[in-house]
């Protein structure tokens, strides 16, 4: 029995290391890309089925509604890939098994029990919090001394300030700051939750000195979607300390949460543009360095033909009568949404050309060829991942997308106003939702595999856990 029991947390342990090891070799993809692509095209083609087979070995698909309909999802895109034109899956087999990822990643916080979700959190918390702490300074000098810094291992640029609509921001390893603003928002998150989990409370200081690092890079790099899931995610820290501390009636804490939501969510977000307009002020002139363009960074890591690599952030520019207050209106939404609701038209317009896509989604090297007709800039993705995967599965996927999402927010909400569960585990939360929000500006989860969607899918699975054993506490409480 206690060979067995030891056995069996060799196997748990095994399984927990594979999963946090891919996560951080497509995390640091970009820091010798020769290396990782090599990688790419060897061992790590084992990993993926190994880890699928540790779900069915560990769980069997038991724990909750959740992991069916990713399962369900993944099937009904091998589905889609075969209908599309690939019958043996000879063009998207790397495509099919990099999002097969995301079951064994949601998994791994149901296969842990809580202290084991607590020590991946640590560990992750350490590993990250001292990477991102490193590459944050060189970001804030780099932007600061205005000396952009060279990758030794691959020519590229290490840190750099890129020039965007008459804005500089800061980018790391040549990718898009759009990008590199939610790598630091998964640090950032992690320190909120360590501030909160720590059991030493002289480690906050140096969780506070990095997560304010992390706070500035995010602002350096003026991407406003990450800034708005971050100050939505503080906003919703401050309903859960108002709840949990304020000793009033009801219907008074509910009004205090939500003053405490608008106020701290708009400061919050006030915050990152004066910290921005300070760090700028105190920056020293160009004289005469190139400024890197947004046409040359890179969006993702994982640059297979068929993975978004591009990311323009300039204005789509839409034909326009001169004199047209509609069309003057529409331009102005275009250039406040970056571009954004210029894909989304183009992307509705393509599907009245081919309405066939609504059922069978499309091929992933043909996704967004038809709707880059519609464009005067050509674009990689759409930026939003509901309209990626409605136009990469048809309805039936985006469906089944919708409805984890529905059951995890629901599964975050609950959590949130529970009380059987600490205060760690309501912040864990956070991510969780700050991503979703991330994700109505960017492709990416459940659409293609890069770092971004895998840290999405580790916390989807730790709330799932938390979710799990707290509202188990709360049955066995009521027997």
């Amino acid at each position: 029995m206690l060979q067995d029991r030891r056995s069996a947390v060799l196997l748990r342990t095994a399984y927990t290391v594979a999963v946090i090891g891919i996560f951080l070799y497509f995390l640091m993809w970009q820091v010798n890309f020769y290396l990782a692509e090599s990688i790419k095209q060897g061992i790590y083609l084992f990993f993926p089925p190994i880890l699928l087979t540790g779900v069915l070995y560990f769980r069997k698909l038991k724990d909750g509604i959740e992991i069916k309909l990713v399962a369900a999802y993944l099937l009904w895109v091998v589905i889609t890939r075969i209908i599309n034109g690939d019958r043996v899956l000879s063009k998207e087999y790397l495509f099919v098994l990099d999002l097969s990822l995301m079951l064994p990643f949601i998994s791994l916080g149901l296969v842990l029990d809580r202290a084991g979700r607590r020590r991946v959190l640590n560990w992750l918390s350490v590993i990250l919090g001292v990477y991102f702490f490193v590459l944050g300074g060189l970001c804030i000098y780099t932007f600061i001394s205005n000396r952009d810094i060279v990758n030794p291992i691959t020519g590229g640029y290490l840190t750099a300030v890129m020039s965007s609509s008459g804005m500089d921001r800061i980018s790391a390893f040549d990718t898009n700051p759009n990008a590199l603003a939610y790598w630091f928002f998964i640090p950032l998150m992690l320190m909120v939750y360590q501030f909160f989990d720590c059991r030493c409370r002289l480690w906050r200081i140096p969780v506070t000195a990095a997560g304010g690092v992390f706070f500035l890079v995010i602002a350096l790099t003026s991407c406003r979607s990450v800034m708005l899931s971050a100050s939505l995610a503080f906003g919703i820290l401050a309903c859960v300390l108002a709840c949990d501390f304020g000793k009033t009636r009801r219907k008074t804490q509910i009004v205090l949460a939500a003053a405490c939501f608008l106020v701290v969510t708009t400061l919050v977000y006030i915050c990152f543009g004066l910290s921005a307009c300070g760090i700028r002020s105190v920056s020293a002139p160009r004289h005469g360095e190139t400024v890197i363009s947004d046409a040359s960074m890179t969006e993702t890591m994982v640059q297979p033909r068929y993975y978004p690599t591009t990311l323009t952030s300039k204005p789509v520019a839409i034909d326009t009568l001169a004199f047209s207050d509609a069309r003057n209106t529409s331009q102005s939404l275009d250039r406040f949404s970056s571009g954004r609701i210029a894909i989304f038209r183009a992307a509705v317009r393509a599907l009245g050309f081919e309405p066939a896509v609504l059922l069978r989604g499309n091929s992933s090297e043909k996704l967004i060829v038809l709707t880059n007709t519609d464009l005067s800039t050509p674009q990689t993705q759409f930026h939003n991942f509901f309209l990626q995967a409605l136009m990469l599965t048809g309805i039936p996927g985006l469906t089944l997308v919708f409805a984890i999402c529905i059951g995890l927010l629901v599964k975050a909400i609950r959590i949130i106003v529970s009380q059987h569960c600490s205060l760690a585990e309501k912040v864990l939360t956070l991510p969780l939702i700050g991503s979703l929000v991330f994700g109505q500006f960017e492709a990416g989860f459940f659409n293609y595999t890069d770092a971004r969607p895998l840290f999405f899918y580790l916390i989807c699975g730790m709330v799932l856990g938390c979710y799990a054993d707290c509202f188990r506490m709360k049955q066995s409480a009521t027997l």
